[in-house]
């Protein structure tokens, strides 16, 4: 297994940010010709203030440590090949979006007396959603859809979606109205929404949300900070309906 350095892990944090911000092709090729020089060069031309060089060194250390941690994670796995430690790596192969060693993982653990682990099979659900095996999130939705902590998770807006993508809408809108529970599962609703709007429901999909809106001003100051992220997008999202786009 390639190990990864500082100095590998600071020119693909610059390969990275050059890509993302439709940098010059010479920029590639400085940095990977010239790995330490080209990778201080870029990062100067790019984070000249105090504020980005702090930006760009929390970004460094993220990766560091993301890699680091996943790194003892696959250790402590080819040491112990328990469910427990293949389910941890395959969780932190989903924040790093490598979906396909997730599944993989996560349905070697689908065995014995963990055939049918809840737990899992919610897991799957989720990330088969996110790499559009929309079948396969339903199959595996299917099995779960009758337990109870099911609709406050986001696995259920990943198998109602499937179930929408596979044709089978009246299905998919019944399980958004069951997730949608007054002062709460507010992501949840926001994806209704969406639902509505991509039903060509549009005037039911701006009222969902205003319906939505009209709660965060019962919200206390604190709550309103922790779910300032969901508010924003609601905004956004309503205010793009309006725009009609």
């Amino acid at each position: 297994m390639l190990r990864l350095t500082p100095l590998l892990l600071l020119q693909g944090f610059c390969i990275y940010h050059a890509y993302k911000h439709k940098a010059d092709w010479r920029w590639y090729l400085l940095i990977i010709i010239l790995p330490l020089i080209g990778c201080l060069i870029y990062l100067y031309v790019n984070f000249v203030n105090k504020q980005n060089i702090n930006t760009v060194s929390k970004g460094v250390k993220s990766v560091i440590n993301t890699s680091y941690e996943l790194e003892q994670l696959e250790k402590q796995m080819a040491f112990s090949d328990t469910i427990q430690n293949k389910t941890l790596v395959a969780d932190k192969y989903v924040e790093l979006e490598r979906y396909s060693e997730a599944i993989d993982l996560y349905e070697s653990c689908l065995e014995g007396f963990n055939e049918n682990d809840p737990k899992i099979i919610k897991k799957l659900t989720w990330v088969c959603y996110l790499t559009e095996n929309y079948e396969r999130s339903v199959f595996y939705g299917n099995k779960v859809k009758s337990d109870p902590y099911f609709l406050k998770s986001k696995d259920a807006i990943g198998y109602a979606w499937s179930l929408f993508y596979v044709g089978q809408q009246q299905q998919s809108e019944e399980l958004f109205s069951k997730m949608d529970v007054a002062f709460a599962n507010y992501v949840h609703r926001m994806e209704y929404a969406k639902f509505l709007h991509e039903s060509d429901r549009q005037t039911e999909a701006i009222s969902k949300l205003e319906e939505v809106m009209a709660e965060f001003e019962h919200m206390e100051v604190r709550e309103k900070r922790e779910q300032r992220g969901t508010i924003r997008a609601i905004q956004q999202l309503y205010d793009q309906y309006l725009r009609g786009t």
